[in-house]
């Protein structure tokens, strides 16, 4: 019998009506459902309303049997099986002290360690609309004390006294039993003072009530405008140079985001830290900071760290913005002290080491040429030592061959991993001004690869046919298999993935291709026909 039918028969002739129900009838929950079902739509009574004395008026004793004789919990047991059968069923305490009940017993838990996930994974949020959202009002008013160990939920204006607030924080602490630096307002929630940290907070604030040394910025996720005061940002940058006990010029702008400070740098933006300036005993007029060339310095130096040599150094080194270069003294001074510093003549000075000391910027506005920046500079400079070859040089294949093999050798590398990038360290980036790419360049040096052997395949390499067809022939070559037999993992284990992928976007910009799949309906058996290997 279906439950439309089940439900109509039941409306017509119960079988509690008129005779005993057989033995065991109530131990059914599905039997019990549909009694107190019928029990609410036959006589029109809501379920909050529904008492002792209708269940045996209406010859369903035997439910109450079941439930200790408790008609809350019977009538709980319906609603929680039709969770929209009445949501303000809650309002009735006995309710939600039976639902509670009922919980508790469950979870075998001992009540003072009853846990608002608890209510959560029991369905019983609902209910906390009528306990002030609090899962803690809910356990005292069923009967089981205040005794719980999470902080009992106080009139709102008690939290005015300080001393109520620190005791509700130390114990919410107490039972989190995690660092303070990782305690959450969703915790403070949790444990029933979201008031207290939405009225009195923030975090740091109630910690420091509560007994706790903990900075601001130690805090996870730390108020917004808490480094709009200028005092506060200089205490940050004072403790970290203390913790950190290393030479100010050393302390990198990993040092501020390892230890909690990466919003202070954002605050030394060159827009927001244009009108910072100092006042005191020597006043700075606003902008003093943008002498600096990045976040770091300009932090360091409103703390006042920086002075001297140190100051010095400070302003010439860092990513600087581009502008900073087009002023021709600014890059002499920049020139003469990467000079000075390195202890070597210009022209043996790599690009590498231009761009250690983050004068990348610098060299662009010689357009590249080193020899440009230094004999701008009052340097002499030999382009024989500099390895700055005359164009005519690089044209024969045997000089490019010799430059490129000993850059390899240079760099430590696996010839298969070298990309552009060691030609232009290397300064023999003329090498690939004479031919098509850096593959062609070491096969002319000696190196036996193929170009998909290379770590990094030159964009727009597998969209020409040839490449393709020379790669799949390949393939089938080294795997010994017939073209039929080619599989997806043949093109993974032998350095040809990237070409798979692709087969798609091929698909669609090249019509060969994309006829050949049209027949096939397979990407790997198009490849095939299109090398004619079937």
């Amino acid at each position: 019998m279906n439950r439309k039918n089940r439900k109509n028969d039941i409306k017509t002739n119960p079988p509690w009506s008129g005779s005993r129900v057989p033995r065991g009838y109530w131990q059914d929950p599905q039997n019990r459902l549909e009694a107190v079902e019928w029990l609410v739509e036959q006589h029109k009574i809501p379920p909050q309303k529904i008492t002792a004395s209708d269940f045996i008026k209406n010859g369903l004793s035997g439910i109450l049997a079941q439930h200790s004789g408790s008609p809350a919990r019977a009538v709980l047991e319906y609603v929680m099986a039709n969770p929209p059968a009445s949501r303000e069923l809650w309002k009735k305490k006995s309710i939600r002290s039976a639902a509670v009940r009922m919980m508790v017993e469950e979870s075998g838990k001992d009540p003072k360690k009853i846990t608002l996930k608890d209510f959560k994974n029991a369905g019983l949020t609902d209910m906390l609309a009528y306990t002030g959202n609090s899962h803690e009002t809910a356990i005292r008013e069923t009967g089981y004390g205040d005794g719980c160990s999470k902080p009992s939920k106080a009139r709102a204006h008690n939290w005015a006294d300080r001393d109520v607030r620190a005791r509700a924080v130390r114990d919410m602490i107490e039972h989190l039993k995690k660092p303070l630096s990782d305690i959450t307002v969703k915790d403070f929630r949790d444990h029933g003072l979201g008031t207290v940290i939405t009225r009195y907070g923030p975090k740091y604030r109630l910690f420091r009530e509560a007994g706790f040394e903990l900075k601001p910025w130690e805090v996870k996720k730390s108020t917004m405008g808490l480094w709009e005061g200028m005092e506060t940002r200089v205490s940050a940058v004072s403790w970290l140079v203390e913790k950190m006990k290393k030479p100010v010029t050393e302390i990198s702008r990993e040092d501020f985001v390892d230890n909690g400070l990466a919003t202070l740098l954002a605050m030394y933006n060159p827009k927001k830290c244009k009108d910072y300036k100092k006042t005191g005993i020597i006043e700075t007029p606003p902008g003093y900071l943008l002498e600096y060339p990045n976040a770091v310095a300009r932090a360091l130096a409103e703390a006042g760290f920086l002075s001297g040599e140190d100051e010095k150094k400070m302003k010439l080194s860092g990513k600087v913005r581009a502008s900073h270069w087009f002023d021709r003294d600014n890059r002499i001074a920049a020139l003469k002290e990467i000079v000075d510093d390195l202890g070597k003549p210009p022209e043996k000075i790599t690009q590498k080491e231009l761009e250690r000391a983050n004068l990348v910027y610098m060299i662009h506005v010689y357009y590249g040429n080193r020899k440009k920046a230094f004999v701008d500079a009052g340097f002499d400079y030999d382009e024989t030592e500099a390895n700055q070859r005359p164009p005519r040089y690089w044209q024969e294949p045997r000089n490019r061959a010799r430059e490129v093999r000993s850059m390899v050798k240079g760099s430590g590398k696996d010839p298969k991993d070298i990309v552009s990038r060691d030609f232009k360290e290397a300064g023999i980036e003329a090498v690939l001004h004479n031919v098509p790419n850096v593959h062609y360049a070491l096969r002319e040096a000696g190196f036996n690869l193929l170009p998909w052997e290379m770590s990094h395949v030159p964009k727009g390499f597998w969209y020409e046919e040839r490449n393709r067809i020379m790669a799949v022939k390949w393939l089938v070559h080294v795997t010994g298999r017939k073209p039929k037999k080619i599989t997806r993992n043949d093109y993974i284990d032998n350095g040809l993935d990237r070409l798979f992928q692709i087969y798609p976007k091929i698909r669609q910009k090249d019509p060969g291709f994309s006829r050949y799949y049209n027949i096939k309906r397979d990407y790997i058996q198009a490849a095939m026909a299109e090398a004619e290997l079937v």
